[in-house]
């Protein structure tokens, strides 16, 4: 999936890097907050309610989310936020999360993708997949369009 995220990511942005930055050591509250600014970055306005509902989920799964998902992995050099949200959006196809999808859906458009390239990166990467999660792809991205029009 990655393999074919980054496949998908880099037909719609010809700036990815095919070179990355050797990741430097951290401290576990540089990560903490790497973390924190790359999650409010991506989730903008619904990043104190993503924070809430994961900290009522588990706290701990707060903690790992923010540490090591946006510290470690979102967070680190080399691709820009757009270039890692729109790969992140292809990852999740075919995994049948609905409501992740939608998230980092939001988060691209919220990081500077348009809604042209995150359709671009979702239809290259439904071709990959059957009909069943075509279906469910065009129905989140229908479902994020109703959303977007409301606010």
């Amino acid at each position: 999936r990655v393999m074919n995220a980054l496949i998908a990511v880099r037909e719609v942005d010809a700036t990815v890097p095919t070179e990355f930055p050797e990741e430097v050591e951290m401290s576990q509250a540089e990560f903490r907050r790497r973390g924190e600014e790359t999650n409010s970055i991506i989730y903008s306005t619904q990043y104190e309610k993503l924070r809430a509902r994961m900290s009522q989920l588990h706290p701990a799964l707060d903690r790992w989310i923010i540490d090591f998902a946006y510290g470690q992995v979102l967070g680190r050099p080399g691709l820009s936020p757009k270039q890692r949200e729109l790969a992140t959006v292809a990852a999740l196809i075919g995994l049948s999360c609905p409501p992740q999808l939608m998230s980092h859906i939001r988060g691209s458009i919220n990081v500077g993708a348009t809604a042209e390239e995150v359709v671009e990166v979702l239809n290259m990467t439904m071709e990959l997949h059957g009909a069943a999660t075509q279906e469910e792809v065009n129905k989140v991205w229908e479902q994020y369009n109703q959303r977007r029009m409301k606010s």
